[in-house]
């Protein structure tokens, strides 16, 4: 028999393992569509000594594998109507048993609903209606809190068997316990349990750890209070619901992109429900403010990332509710739309996270559409951007020239026959004519970065063909002032690349030499000034100048480093740290080391 050391850490190390697709399936499933937040936690070797302990005190024969929270996960809600359309997701997903599911197919080990003490109805009743419209004699608990306490809680199991703990005729799965409450009782929650952790026996049982004795009562009114709000916050979700099923209000108009409203429109031409529409709305609402954040720093690029996969679930949700999770059964023409628009947004919430773990799970995405919408071809080129994100330089390339080719062929037949279809809407083709070249320009560049990958010839032949395939960005219409400005950048950056690699006798040299002075030029009078650049484009700038030998090299050259380095730098990341490395070599040597 292995001892409890060995045990908890197996234990401990195989929640750690489990917790990331655990978390993913339930995203991916739409459980966590519906929540204003998800929290998860895995308890540490020490932390299951110390409660198998605890508990011991009480039952002798307690052990470490009657723990039942060694993985636990909170979603938190916005409103305590929605604590029962979360719930009810979670039976389902545990009685249908999904493809590549984490959770085990079996009846919830035990489902206790804690009574608070807020003025709308119990939800006891209707949580174990749901339960038993699944599953037959649930383990049903409902207890009313001391402290006012309201949550569920439900125990399940991680699909995965653990063999090392397997006893005779004993099989051993990591227990899950699953928390829904409202982000005002997840908020006293919090502060309960940092300030009113009590101890649990002897003469001093019941009194708070290391507080004042009167911590308790001034969180018995703090409760009262969030209790307040919770209920106020259900009559003005009860209030507003009406209105935001209406869609004549003007509501379509927060989102802020000319083309969704064409978008919206089609959707209620094709029937989609109005409710329906609206949610989208919301979702797309979402996204743009995760967009709007994505540029901030620190906290604020982080709270984009969280704010892109809350985005991800809606949509995700509205995914699954069009298909029921099944993409075999046949959509009409409305529905099939729909469900292109939303899992497009699903997949580039995903994408613009940056973060790796969702990078495959977009690619995935893309994918998947790609391959059911053919003749997509804005589909096509978010899948070669996904790719290109992900290293997949070759993928990305070919995938970013079909989608090239394919907008342009369906552009030109769309413009000569003066209609525009669903597979390449005009606001769809006119992003692509200025995004699509951009963005297989970068990936080219990227793909003449890697060393030991490219030769010196192979490398001037990607500058080359990044400049001329980023030249067509200017053929698109409408383009603002800063994304006209970064063109010209990634122009004369790959310029200067070029002219930098390329052999003495390639007859493109004279071309594109000539092209350098005109496109600094313009860089210089459109940015207002090398004071005012970003240090990214500073650094173009720097490389041009020293390439034409102009003096103003070394001066910006000092004022890079001054920039990339400062203390009160924004953001200090490796690329800064290689620009500011890059400049001083020049300043030591009069040679540039890496473009």
């Amino acid at each position: 028999m292995p001892d409890d050391q060995y045990v908890a850490l197996l234990v401990s190390s195989e929640g750690d393992k489990a917790v990331g697709p655990i978390i993913e399936f339930m995203r991916r499933t739409g459980l966590t569509s519906g929540c204003y937040a998800y929290k998860f936690r895995v308890k540490s070797k020490e932390d299951l000594i110390h409660k198998k302990n605890r508990k011991t005190q009480e039952k002798p024969h307690y052990k470490l594998a009657d723990i039942t929270d060694v993985v636990g996960v909170r979603l938190v809600t916005l409103f305590k109507g929605e604590m029962l359309s979360t719930y009810s997701k979670l039976i389902d997903i545990l009685a249908s048993n999904p493809a590549d599911t984490q959770l085990l197919h079996t009846t919830p080990e035990e489902i206790i609903v804690y009574r608070g003490t807020s003025a709308f109805d119990d939800l006891a009743n209707e949580i174990q209606s749901i339960t038993e419209a699944k599953f037959e004699a649930p383990n049903f608990v409902s207890k009313t809190s001391a402290e006012g306490y309201s949550s569920i809680h439900i125990i399940c199991r991680h699909i995965k068997n653990i063999n090392e703990l397997n006893g005779s005729g004993y099989q051993y799965h990591l227990p899950i316990e699953i928390q829904i409450r409202t982000v005002f009782e997840d908020a006293w929650g919090e502060i309960d349990h940092k300030y009113g952790y009590v101890i649990r026996e002897g003469k001093d049982a019941g009194s708070p750890i290391n507080n004042s004795p009167h911590i308790l009562s001034h969180l018995k009114v703090l409760k009262d209070f969030t209790d307040a709000c919770m209920d106020y916050a259900e009559c003005i979700r009860k209030e507003a619901l009406p209105e935001l099923l209406d869609l004549t209000t003007g509501t379509t108009k927060t989102i802020s992109v000319a083309s969704d409203e064409d978008i919206l429109q089609r959707f209620l031409s094709m029937g989609i429900a109005e409710e329906f529409v609206q949610r989208y709305i919301e979702a797309r609402s979402l996204r743009d403010e995760a967009a709007d954040e994505s540029g901030a720093i620190h906290d604020g690029r982080i709270t984009a990332a969280s704010k892109y996969l809350q985005a991800a679930d809606l949509f995700s949700s509205l995914c699954n509710e069009l298909t029921r999770g099944d993409f075999a059964i046949s959509l009409d023409s409305g529905g099939k739309l729909a469900y292109y628009y939303c899992s497009m947004n699903e997949a580039l919430c995903l994408m613009s996270t940056n973060l790796p773990e969702y990078m495959n799970a977009a690619i995935d995405k893309y994918s998947f559409i790609e391959a059911h919408y053919k003749n997509y071809p804005l589909a096509k080129m978010r899948l070669g951007q996904a790719l290109c994100k992900a290293g997949r330089l070759e993928e990305s390339i070919e995938k970013l020239r079909q989608a090239g080719s394919d907008f342009r062929e369906l552009g030109a037949k769309s413009q000569e026959e003066g209609v525009w279809s669903d597979n390449l809407p005009r606001a769809d083709y006119e992003h692509m004519a200025f995004t699509q070249p951009k963005i297989l320009g970068f990936t080219l560049w990227k793909k003449s970065q890697r060393p030991g990958f490219v030769s010196v010839q192979e490398k001037a032949d990607l500058y080359f063909e990044a400049y001329e395939t980023t030249l067509k960005c200017l053929d698109a219409k409408e383009v603002d002032a800063r994304r006209y400005f970064d063109v010209q950048n990634n122009l004369l950056y790959y310029c200067v690349g070029f002219a930098y690699c390329a052999p003495k006798d390639d007859v493109r040299l004279n071309e594109i030499r000539s092209k350098i002075p005109d496109l600094l030029d313009g860089m210089v009078t459109k940015g207002g000034g090398t004071d005012q650049m970003r240090i990214e484009d500073l650094d173009t700038v720097f490389k041009a100048y020293a390439f034409l030998e102009d003096p103003k090299a070394k001066e910006i050259a000092r004022d890079l480093i001054q920039r990339c380095l400062r203390k009160d730098a924004n953001l200090v990341t490796t690329l800064r740290i290689s620009i500011a490395e890059v400049a001083q070599e020049y300043l030591d040597s009069g040679t540039i080391i890496a473009i």
